[in-house]
């Protein structure tokens, strides 16, 4: 037979302390996204295919979730001026580029960029698809 050598009290006062520490829960609430103003940074003018994409999914989320979404435009700069905007941001997911073909050509366009895209942006939605035709001069003569 297994003798105690501790008093039994001391067993109910741990067991007491343990239930104590297991059954206080903190109830931690999260933080609610987003808490401000999310911005949809369309690098062209109004009425542009990213401009009417941006405004469709800010739409869609304002109404869907509730979010305050607004679409702003920057356009210029082969759009770097909206990429550098955004950069320029805190990375807390309140301010979104919309990104372009032209967002993909711009590093070979403009000289001494100061960003990457595949490294400086995190993809978040793939909003549409785009289809590009290079068209030339009949009078060039086939390769």
């Amino acid at each position: 037979m297994i003798q105690q050598s501790a008093h039994p009290f001391i067993g109910s006062v741990a067991a007491a302390i343990v239930w104590a520490a297991t059954s206080i829960t903190v109830e931690a609430q999260p933080a609610t996204f987003p808490s401000g103003t999310i911005r949809f940074v369309a690098p062209f003018s109004a009425s542009t295919p990213p401009d009417i994409i941006s405004r469709i999914v800010a739409k869609e989320l304002s109404e869907s979730e509730g979010w305050r979404v607004i679409v702003e435009n920057r356009p210029g700069g082969v759009t770097t001026i909206a990429a550098g905007d955004v950069l320029s941001q805190p990375a807390d997911g309140l301010s979104i580029y919309a990104m372009s073909v032209p967002s993909a050509a711009a590093p070979s366009l403009v000289p001494n960029i100061s960003y990457r895209l595949d490294t400086d942006f995190e993809p978040v939605i793939k909003a549409s698809v785009s289809y590009n035709v290079l068209v030339v001069n009949p009078s060039v003569p086939p390769f």
